[in-house]
């Protein structure tokens, strides 16, 4: 009589086993990480594809057109990218709301560029997130490997380059990062557990991903091809 000596293997760990210490002590790094971010942002002009960025949110906001130019005449453009256009025009209108109207010239340095990339909080928090999610559910529910990963991500932002393109600027690499983790970690539990939710989350992301970076959509194109493969070894 054959004996299956194999070892069993673990479902991933789920958030719930964490600990009400557990839980305080990740509020803590939230704010320990929100702190270092926000001292990592400084008021340095917003140039190139940053500047370009936010051009085509004034002329959303104030003309209802997503254009590059800054000045009339107002033409399209960025049709295969829209939503960096559509999260900054809602930035400013907030912001105005807030501090008072200034110019797009005026918003290009200084106090006002500063404010401006405190939105990059939000997208570093929920990358930090996703990143944190994933390693604690696929590491056997290691608390500190998880932490030490998602410190690690941050310790990156020390470097000129990763620093400027994700925190210090109006690139779109900040939501990218973030899109594209969260939605690999839906596409990850779509495939152990393809249950609708984790398939809607998934298509969700993705597809705003698709709009932040159009390259991704052929990459969404090929998961919906493959995940269904997957599932079926």
């Amino acid at each position: 009589m054959d004996t299956d000596h194999s070892t069993p293997v673990r479902p991933p760990a789920t958030l719930a086993r964490l600990g009400r210490l557990q839980r305080r002590w990740l509020l803590i790094l939230w704010a320990a990480l929100l702190g270092f971010w926000g001292s990592q942002l400084t008021e340095a002009p917003i140039t190139k594809d940053a500047a370009e960025n936010l051009a085509m949110a004034f002329s959303l906001k104030d003309q209802g057109v997503i254009s590059s130019s800054p000045e009339p005449p107002y033409e399209k453009s960025m049709s295969r990218e829209p939503l960096p256009a559509v999260i900054n025009a809602a930035n400013l209108y907030i912001i105005e709301a807030l501090a008072g109207r200034v110019t797009y010239a005026e918003s290009l340095t200084g106090a006002r560029a500063r404010t401006l990339k405190l939105q990059n909080l939000f997208w570093l928090s929920l990358l930090s997130a996703a990143i944190f999610t994933a390693t604690f559910r696929f590491s056997g529910g290691s608390f500190v490997w998880s932490v030490a990963t998602v410190i690690t991500t941050s310790a990156l932002l020390l470097l000129p380059e990763v620093g400027t393109y994700m925190l210090n600027s109006l690139c779109t690499e900040a939501p990218a990062a973030a899109l594209l983790s969260l939605g690999s970690l839906f596409a990850a539990e779509s495939i152990r557990r393809p249950r609708w939710p984790n398939l809607l989350g998934a298509g969700i992301t993705f597809g705003l991903l698709s709009l932040v970076k159009a390259s991704f959509f052929y990459v969404s194109l090929g998961l919906v091809v493959f995940t269904p493969l997957l599932l079926l070894l």
